[in-house]
């Protein structure tokens, strides 16, 4: 959408205490009391009203920092599914997660380091109760695991990753019928689909590999008004890197 356009807010900005703060120690960061919440609905109505906010971060040195509102905000964060009237003024809500085994393995490789390496048991407690929950308040939920469980144990291959599929969750009678067909059709994917049991919602499941040129070619065909929604040339990825961008960029044009 080119850097112009959007504003940023990360829920992280809004921590309540500093590193020496005695309250530190006793919330994990999962929990959303450790958030100045309030804060961040109100920075980001005031925002959405076309207003400028001043952050003061107590995790960045960056205080007092003006922030001008933009045509696209985004909140990025543990929690920022977490509190209903923030979450009902979000037009989008996305949820991705990443399989803890698969995560475990590339923090091994030192391939990605991640906040949710959860050590202890409170901090187990607060992933369910505060960050899993969140899932059902989404949209779009994406999630990356690996294709064979049993075989990413035994991967001991340091330059690889093991075949991985992304699982997307959204709206039932969407778009994912072209979707399915023209990844079907350009890429050879392979591609799974699972209806709710409500019938709202569909699971797709995609296993295969793309190019960002083929995703190009897609958004062009499921967006086609995709050069007065964007106002610089995109950059697409390859991959599931590229399928994800995708996904809610045919949301956010909708």
């Amino acid at each position: 959408f080119g850097r112009d356009t959007i504003t940023n807010l990360n829920v992280s900005d809004y921590f309540r205490w500093d590193k020496n703060h005695p309250m530190r120690k006793s919330k994990t960061l999962l929990n959303p009391n450790a958030y100045n919440l309030s804060r961040l609905a109100s920075d980001t109505f005031k925002l959405a009203e076309g207003k400028s906010i001043l952050r003061n971060s107590k995790s960045s040195i960056k205080y007092n920092q003006k922030i001008r509102s933009n045509e696209i905000i985004i909140v990025n964060g543990l929690h920022s599914l977490y509190i209903q009237r923030l979450r009902d003024r979000l037009d989008l809500k996305i949820y991705y997660e990443i399989d803890k085994n698969l995560k475990g393995y590339l923090i091994d490789q030192k391939q990605k380091f991640d906040l949710l390496d959860l050590k202890t048991i409170q901090e187990k407690e607060d992933y369910q109760t505060y960050i899993s929950n969140q899932l059902t308040l989404s949209d779009i939920a994406f999630r990356l695991e690996p294709v064979n469980l049993n075989l990413l144990r035994d991967f001991k291959d340091e330059k690889s990753i093991p075949k991985l599929k992304l699982r997307v969750t959204m709206a039932n009678g969407f778009f994912h019928e072209e979707l399915v067909n023209r990844l079907i059709s350009l890429c050879g994917m392979h591609i799974d689909i699972e209806q709710s049991a409500h019938f709202n919602k569909i699971t797709l499941s995609f296993e295969g590999e793309t190019n960002s040129e083929d995703i190009s070619q897609i958004a062009h065909i499921l967006v086609p008004n995709l050069e007065d929604l964007v106002n610089s040339e995109p950059v697409w990825e390859d991959g599931y890197k590229g399928l994800i961008q995708l996904i809610i960029l045919v949301h956010v044009a909708d």
